[in-house]
């Protein structure tokens, strides 16, 4: 069994994979009118689902230390999770063979715009408490 994903890693990939979405997405409203232009998707929360259940202690993003004394592995730099940009192949095609519906994708950008400000400001609040739980160690 490989090692549990830590939370920072978590995040880390999430944001990287939604940024990535966006790029997608617009790409795919650049070429609202080419005609024959299949519009794409990028694939990762089911990666991240499977991550996470492969937890055997049924807590999410649990910790693996080597030893009881160890700090967690938070600032581990390994374990991103994969992403993949696919073809979505079920898509509705207009006449001129282009799959892309503007109002969707629009409101996928609006929804992908949404979760990675929620995750950021996440991370930044991970971070402060870290910079907290360090700053005030020293006193």
């Amino acid at each position: 069994m490989s090692r549990p994903l830590s939370a920072d890693q978590a995040l880390q990939s999430a944001l990287n994979a939604l940024a990535l979405r966006q790029r997608i997405i617009s790409n795919n409203v650049a070429n609202v009118d080419t005609p024959s232009f299949k519009k794409s998707d990028v694939r990762f929360e089911e990666f991240l689902n499977a991550e996470l259940r492969q937890d055997q202690s049924g807590l999410l993003l649990a910790l693996a230390r080597s030893n009881a004394r160890h700090l967690d592995p938070f600032f581990s730099s390994g374990g991103a999770l994969r992403s993949e940009v696919v073809t979505v192949p079920d898509a509705k095609l207009r006449s001129d063979g282009n799959s892309v519906d503007i109002d969707l994708e629009m409101l996928h950008l609006a929804e992908t715009a949404t979760t990675y400000s929620a995750l950021s400001r996440l991370a930044g609040m991970r971070l402060a408490l870290l910079k907290s739980a360090v700053t005030e160690g020293r006193r």
